[in-house]
């Protein structure tokens, strides 16, 4: 939401949202800790695929679908968990 506040006072149409691809099943896990491959299933939760489709969700989909500064997950708007959440405004201004 940061980004977004700060393009928008740029005077610009861009949009900016933020998303989580999800915890995606790729080769890149047996670099990890040998704890977390034995749960590499259990947690890595999502193909490839799956994992690039809210990505692309939020690169096609009409402009007119987001205010900015949405949260998107799942090809959706989402709201994040509570330490996500900026309601106030106060934190995102300290990341820009």
């Amino acid at each position: 939401k940061g980004l977004n506040d700060r393009i928008k006072a740029a005077g610009s149409e861009i949009l900016s949202v933020s998303l989580h691809p999800g915890v995606i099943k790729t080769n890149l896990w047996r670099y990890s800790n040998p704890l977390f491959q034995v749960f590499t299933n259990v947690i890595a939760d999502k193909t490839v695929e799956q994992g690039a489709a809210t990505n692309m969700y939020c690169s096609i989909v009409e402009p007119s679908a987001f205010e900015g500064g949405e949260y998107c997950m799942d090809c959706d708007v989402a709201t994040p968990n509570a330490a996500g959440q900026d309601k106030s405004g106060d934190k995102r201004h300290d990341l820009w």
